[in-house]
Order: structure tokens, then sequence, then C-alpha cells
């Protein structure tokens, strides 16, 4: 209580020293902070202190004392149920000119939620809008030009939930970043300390600072905290002198300059590579790069950087108006995310963006092979906002491999972009509801992506993507989309004009033919085969935790198990599959659907003017040469910035699954048991998961499961003798956070269980160890039952699984060469689309099919375009 007692002392002081509110202004305040105390002193006794501490600090500021906006504003946002009181200085010192912000609809969508706000610029109007206000009885222009950024990084921690939310997504979305759930991690994450030998006087030096009052009920300070813990144990900063200095600094400084001593010392380090390093490793696997001209550029850069955007704050980024350069322009984006991060970009980074945008000045995009655990998503972002700003200014797609990777990454970076005044947001949305096509920068997936794209050119929804250009894509995991994935289609599918179960056990109950109209019956007799062969398939071929799974709502899941261990929950089989599966597992049936709108991966790829694209892995020639000739693109190997101590044990294999399940017991017991490692299983389907984890259930009693993305969640952490078995879902994008302890011991071990279907998979799977210079290791361990097509007489299981490899990596040669004739016949079913399409819209003006009387004509043509389309498929 001597608390709040104090905030009411120093707040009422400071109130009557204000000369610029008269006295009925003051007592207004005096009346709102008295409900406060009525509403909140003995129900909710903390909500009731964090107001008034925020109002204590905020009353010091220039937008009070001034005042830079009426004072009535300022009661509207401190009133507000709607907006956190940590929220208010943001709203506050967000207000710029009305003519600016009336015309803004932009809007952004988060968890299928659409919500407002994109530019800082337009938070408080559209708050005040929303409550019925007009903004120019209660805004006026506020002088941006004298404020500074007195709490920087304070602002740029929890902008991404200040500045990307509704009224109506407020607690929704701060509901989700918990406090107490990162005040918890915070504390566990302290003890980690104690594993790089801290000594104990340090560790609760830190742990004082970190959990005082003002810091552990911020948000922002606790995300920082936790930041500065994870760049200690990455790089395991265990000098006594460099403890002290942290500590000096940490302890006698406000959070937002807690990183400066710390990236000083990582620096000093000195265990990333050179930049004269990096040069000779990126010529070495890219002769065509001229690195002569490419250090010059980077020089540039840094000269600009060191010399006029170090000191540059986030009010000077937003308001910038012209670049002097292209280096200038990468200068000011290198600022940017020193405020986002704390810490300055790698020069790997900043290399990597440079060797994107060379391209961008010949009008072509380019793919890079970044490896794991290199920092992709901020190249992302910075590519991002490169392109979107001024000058180069284009409209960015950001295709990901998930919905909560588009979602994650929309919502974390931004409060980078708003620095920029560029809007963000996601295409992830129910299908009952439109995507927004208005921000600057979009992430999604491409199954959204192609959808929407359907939406609007085959029912000319032009609402969807509205007149937004395919002007840039950045495509994340590129390898997967551009080869494994490339005969996928984005399909809007209509009933069946028939029912194929229906079908097929009426004619089987009562032997007589079923009657339909006549041109029904040749689409009919053309499906019955069909039919039966998918019968057949999901009867006898098709597995259960193999090729699919049945969820919690008792639905067909497909699940690639070849190439990424994903549930595909909206693919579904055509030609009844999934109708049979259905049946075959009594489930309640869906009818069977017939495409007449598709549009492949490769056709909406290639539509984007300039293309970008990223991956851990992009494999071998035969890979890279499918690419450049497909998509008219070029390819660049980019290095690692610091080298790990990674080793690759010799294979094992085994002729029968019970003497290969002896293996991966014996291998897990030496590597976790004996040698106190962590070891993750990767399995090719949930079925062999499954019977690994139990197999050694005897040996290690608390495994980790990671084997269905609609299900489990990715460990946290990973401890010594930790053994998590997982599908190949763990075996691309997973990043896993291996404690201090687990990598003194050596760090992960990765066993996989099967032979990859290319070396790109098996490099990704290994990939989750050995990161950013951490030791780790690899084996394949794996059984006869996946070489059914293999025969070789040698004795010696190495020699064995090596000429497995060979003959898998020239299959895979072979499978690209015949690649490109698929792209050929892909491209071309798509050009069919597009004549129907104008056939169809030809008479769009004059016949809309909106019409409830043309409705049914419509709905004809299309079904008789769909059975085209699938007679014509199955004669290929």
């Amino acid at each position: 209580m001597s608390t709040i007692n104090n905030h009411y002392n120093i707040i009422y002081e400071r109130l009557f020293a204000l000369k610029s509110w008269t006295n009925e202004q003051k007592r207004r305040l005096v009346e709102i902070i008295a409900d406060w105390t009525n509403k909140y002193e003995h129900s909710m006794p903390a909500q009731l202190n964090n107001n008034l501490k925020c109002l204590r600090e905020l009353i010091t500021h220039k937008v009070i004392i001034a005042p830079l906006l009426p004072i009535e504003t300022i009661f509207k946002v401190i009133q507000s149920d709607h907006i956190p009181a940590e929220l208010w200085f943001d709203c506050l010192m967000n207000v710029v000119e009305v003519s600016s912000d009336n015309n803004n609809k932009n809007k952004i969508l988060f968890d299928f939620t659409s919500v407002r706000i994109p530019t800082s610029s337009n938070m408080l109007n559209s708050y005040l809008s929303e409550q019925g206000s007009q903004n120019d009885e209660y805004c006026s222009i506020l002088d941006q030009s004298s404020i500074k950024d007195t709490t920087l990084t304070e602002q740029f921690f929890s902008l991404a939930s200040s500045l990307t939310m509704s009224t109506s997504t407020w607690h929704k979305l701060l509901s989700e970043e918990s406090l107490e759930e990162y005040q918890t991690r915070l504390l566990n994450n302290l003890e980690e300390l104690y594993q790089l030998k801290w000594d104990k006087l340090y560790v609760e030096s830190l742990r004082n600072t970190f959990t005082n009052s003002e810091n552990f009920n911020n948000l922002s300070s606790i995300k920082k905290a936790l930041f500065v813990i994870e760049t200690i144990v990455v790089n395991r900063i265990s000098l006594k002198s460099h403890i002290e200095r942290i500590i000096n600094n940490i302890t006698k400084s406000s959070s937002n300059r807690w990183m400066n001593e710390l990236n000083k010392i990582v620096n000093e380090q000195n265990k990333s590579k050179s930049l004269k390093k990096l040069l000779q490793e990126l010529g070495e696997v890219n002769s065509f790069i001229n690195l002569d001209n490419l250090e010059q550029q980077y020089k540039k850069v840094m000269k600009y950087y060191e010399k006029e955007t170090i000191r540059m704050t986030s009010f000077e980024i937003q308001t910038q108006q012209n670049y002097i350069d292209e280096y200038y322009k990468i200068a000011v984006i290198i600022q940017a995310v020193y405020i986002f991060k704390q810490v300055q970009p790698r020069d790997i980074q900043i290399l990597s963006l440079l060797l994107f945008i060379e391209n961008e000045r010949k009008k072509q995009g380019r793919l890079a092979q970044i490896r794991t655990g290199e920092g992709k998503s901020i190249i992302v972002a910075m590519l991002a906002v490169y392109l979107s700003l001024e000058s180069s200014k284009k409209y960015v797609d950001i295709i990901t491999t998930s919905e909560i990777l588009a979602q994650r990454d929309a919502q974390e970076f931004a409060s980078f972009y708003q620095m920029f005044n560029l809007t963000v947001g996601h295409n992830c949305h129910d299908p009952s509801e439109n995507s927004n096509y208005s921000f600057d920068i979009i992430y999604g997936t491409v199954t959204q992506f192609a959808d929407d794209l359907l939406r609007t050119e085959f029912y000319l929804n032009k609402e969807v993507r509205g007149d937004r250009p395919y002007s840039t894509v950045i495509v994340d995991e590129v390898d997967s989309m551009f080869i494994d994935q490339r005969e996928h289609f984005t399909q809007l599918a209509s009933l069946t004009p028939v029912d194929a179960v229906h079908f097929i056990s009426e004619k089987l109950n009562d032997k007589q033919l079923i009657e339909f109209p006549e041109f029904r019956r040749s689409y009919i007799f053309f499906k019955v085969p069909k039919w039966v062969q998918s019968a057949r398939r999901a009867l006898y071929e098709l597995q259960l935790d193999v090729d699919y799974i049945i969820n919690k709502e008792n639905e067909i899941v497909v699940v690639d198990y070849l190439n990424t261990g994903v549930s595909q929950i909206n693919m579904h089989w055509s030609d009844g599959i999934h109708q049979f599966l259905q049946l075959k597992h009594n489930l309640r049936m869906t009818p069977e659907r017939m495409c007449d709108s598709f549009y492949s991966n490769v056709t909406l790829f290639k539509k984007y003017k300039y293309l970008y694209g990223l991956t851990g892995t992009l494999g071998g020639k035969s890979s890279q040469k499918f690419i450049k000739k497909v998509y008219n693109i070029d390819v660049v190997i980019v290095p690692k910035y610091i080298d790990s101590i990674f080793d690759i044990y010799p294979n094992q294999f085994a002729d029968n699954r019970q003497l290969w399940l002896e293996k991966i017991l014996i291998e897990c017991h030496t590597i976790a048991i004996t040698n106190h490692r962590a070891v993750l299983i990767i399995c090719q389907t949930i079925r062999d998961a499954n019977d690994v984890q139990s197999y050694l259930s005897s040996q290690h009693s608390n495994i980790k499961l990671y084997l269905r993305s609609d299900e489990h969640t990715k460990p946290e952490e990973v401890h010594p003798g930790d053994v998590i078995v997982a599908t190949n879902l763990a075996g691309r994008g997973t990043d896993l956070k291996i404690l201090t302890s687990a990598v003194d011991h050596g760090g992960l071990h990765v066993i996989v269980t099967f032979m990859p279907n290319n070396s790109r998979v098996e490099q990704q799977a290994f990939g989750r160890a050995g990161r950013q210079g951490q030791p780790g290791s690899a084996r394949l361990i794996i059984y006869k039952e996946y070489n059914n097509v293999i025969s070789y007489s040698s004795e010696n299981e190495i020699q064995f699984v090596e000429y497995w490899k060979k003959k898998r990596d020239k299959f895979e040669r072979n499978n690209m060469n015949e690649a490109t004739k698929e792209i050929n016949r892909i491209e071309a079913k798509d050009r069919l689309l597009v004549h129907f399409l104008d056939v169809v819209h030809s008479h769009k003006d004059d016949l809309p099919f909106t019409n409830d009387i043309l409705q049914p004509g419509f709905n004809s043509l299309r079904e008789l375009w769909s059975s085209f389309c699938d007679q014509d498929a199955s004669q290929r």
C-alpha cells in the first residue's frame, strides 16, 4: 500500500505544478484517479498500482506538460477499458496529422480477426474514431520533431502488441503473451548461467535487477532480459572480467542499454569469421561473384552506418524522406535492426542482403542457400524493407511453409516494419473471410496466396486482392516449394454431380443400373474404374499413421511424410479416395468434390516480376540446374558465420526391423545414458516413431514426442540425457534450444532412421545439430524394409549404405531431368484454365454470374469444364 500512496503523492505534486492545465482539467484527472481507486483498490490492487505507475511516468513527458495534445485526448486514452496502461504513452506519441490518416483503410489479420493499424500515425485516431469521436475535435498536430526516443527499445520490444491490434483483440493477444509465462521463463533461464560456471553472487545480481518491480512487471524489459541471457549462453561468456563488465553495465543502466557492453564483449571474442574469410569462402563456392565489388559495397554501407546512421532514432528513421543511395538505405536498415533486436546484423547477413539486391538492379531475383541457424528471418525482413521503400517501392509477398510461421513473423516483425512506415499483415484467414491485400508486406502460405488468386480470377472477386500487383515474392524453404512441391496445385472445388460411395453401394445392393441424366452418364462411366481403383488403394495401400492420420475431430488428414512430416489439414485426395478412407474407419462421410479451378505452385511463382528465395539446402547441381532453368534465376551459396564442430558417424544398416530397433536402443544408451548427451531420433512415419518410442521406453522413462503438427508442440528446451522421438516434422525448420549443460557434454546427436528421399532432406535433418558454433553429430541407422529395390552383395554395412545413397542421388538426378517435362505439362494445364476463364468472362459485364437466373448455367459450365480437366489428366 505504501507504493500506491507514493504514486498518489508524486502524481498530485506533479499535477498541481502543471501551469498549462486549468483547474477544471486537474479536477477531472483527480476524479479519474478516484474512480480507479473505488473500482480496483480492494478487488484488483495490482491493476490500481499499474495504472498509477503508468500515469506517474506519463505525467512527466512533453506530451502532457506542453501539452502537445488536447487534454481531452489524454483523458480518452487513460479512461479506455480497451487500452492497457502500458500502452498509453505509445498511443499518445503516435498521433499525427488527421489528414494523413483519414484515408487509411489498412487492416491486419491476426487469428482470423481483422484488426486495424499498420502505421503508428493512425493508431489513436482509429481508436477515437471507434469511440464515435471526431478526430479533428480532439486531435491537433503533434510536433514530433521535438520528441526523441527516451525509452527507444522499450517501445519497439512491445510495439508488436501495441501497434497491431484493434480494441477487439487487445485482451486476446495480450493473454497470448502472458506476463507470468515470461517471468517463469526468465527465472528458469537465469539458472542456466550456473552451467557456465557463473558465481552465485553474479547470477543473483542479475536476478535482482531483472526482477525488481520496474523490470519484472514490464513485458518488454523481461524480453530484453531473456535476450541478454540467450546472448551470454550462445556465446558462452564465462570469463570473470567479462562477467563483471556485464553486471556493472546492467545494474547501472536502463533496460534499453543492457546489451551495450555485452555486444562489445561478443565482438571482442572474435568467434565469428572475419570479413576477409567470409568473402574468401563466398568466392570458393560462387565463381560468378565479383568479390572486390562486393567488398567495396560492404565498406560503403558500413561507412554510412558508422559516420551517419548509427545514432539515428526510430523517429528519425520513420521521418526519413530521401535516401542518398542504396548503400545509405541499407545503413539505415542496419540501425533499425539494432533498435529492434539490440544487436547489429552480422557481416554475413549484410553481405547476403547485398547479394540479393545485386540482381534487383538487373531486374532479376535470386535464390540463396543460407544454413539453418544463420538468421534467415531477419535477412528476409531486411530485404522486404529495402524492396518496399521508395526508389525500389514494390509490394512484397513473403511465402512461408506454415500458417503458424506466417502469423508469428507478421506479428513479431510488425514493429520493425513500423519504423519505415510500412504496413504488414498475413493472409492466413478463415475460409469464410477475405484476406486484406492493402498492406505493403504480406506473409502467408503458398496455398493461401494461390487460393486468393483463384477467388480473384475465377470468381472475379476483385475485393480479395484488389489491384495489388504480383510485384515481388520472397519464398522461405524454397527448395521444398520449387522441387518437392513442384507438381502441387491449389484447387477450388465444387461438389461432384455423383457421390462415388453412394453410387457404388447402390450398384452393389440393387444390381441394377442407377438412372442419371444422359449428359452425366459419360462422366459416370469414365469415373467408375477410378472409383474402384480408389477403393482398392484406400483399403489395401494407404496406411494409418503413415500416409494419413485421424485427428481429434475424426477427420482424415494427409501427412507429407516423405519431405516435411507436416499434417496437411487442407489437403484432400481426389477420385473418392478420401471418402473410401472415411468409410474404412467408419467416419462421417463428406461429399466428393471435382476440381474446376486450379493453379500450380510453378505458375504462381512465375507470375511475380521479382522472385527471391532462401533455404538451408538447395541440393546438388541437378537440383540447382532445374531451378535456374524453370525460373530463370541464379543461385548463391552463403557460408556460415561461424563454423560448428559437427561429426557424421559411420552409417549403420540392419537386415530386419528387430535388429534396427536394437541398434537404435544401443545408440541411445551410449549417447544419452553413458555420455549424457541429448538425442533426436527422426523417423519416416508416425507408426515408426511410435514403435521406436515403445521399444526405448524400458530404457528411457521420459521420452519426448514430436510427431504431429496438429497435436504436438516442439520441445522448448533440450537437456542432457533427453531423448526426443520425432517424424520429419523435426527435420526442417525446427530450432531446438540446446541447454548449456547439454552442449558441454557434446551437444545434440541426430539419428535418422530411414534413407532420406534425397540429399536435401538428409542435410536438413542433420542440420538440427551443430548450430551456431555448437558441437553436434549425426548418424543414419536404417534397415532393409526401406531397400526393396536395391541389390548389393557387400557385407560391409557402411559400404552398402553409401552404395544406396549413390543410387538415390542418381535417381534424384534423373528425376530432375524428367521434372522439366512435368513443368511443361503443368504450365500447359494452367494456360488451359486461363483460356477457359477468357471464354467464361468474355461477357461478364452483360451476364453477372451472381445473378440467380444465370447461376445454374454457370454451374453447368463449371461442371463440364471440371469433367474435361479430369479426363485430360487421366490421359497423360
